[in-house]
């Protein structure tokens, strides 16, 4: 059996879940970079309202969306 140091045990388990956390957090980037397929295949896009801040859904063809919450028309 070989022997551990207590501290060099404590770093590496917090440095595996801090690697975890980190590949996570980076696939969950990409994914939501790459675009969302809906409920029924239909590519859609996350938009930010300009005005008031609200991060929404919409459809991917679209050039301009209009935010649900303040009603304002956003563009790329």
């Amino acid at each position: 059996m070989f022997h551990v140091n207590f501290y060099f045990a404590i770093s590496a388990y917090l440095g595996l879940i801090g690697l975890l956390l980190a590949a996570i957090w980076i696939w969950i980037e990409f994914s939501a970079s790459k675009g969302y397929l809906g409920r029924f295949g239909a590519a859609q896009r996350k938009w930010r309202c300009h005005y008031c801040g609200y991060v929404y859904l919409g459809t991917g063809e679209e050039d301009v969306s209009q935010c649900p919450r303040c009603e304002s028309y956003n563009k790329e």
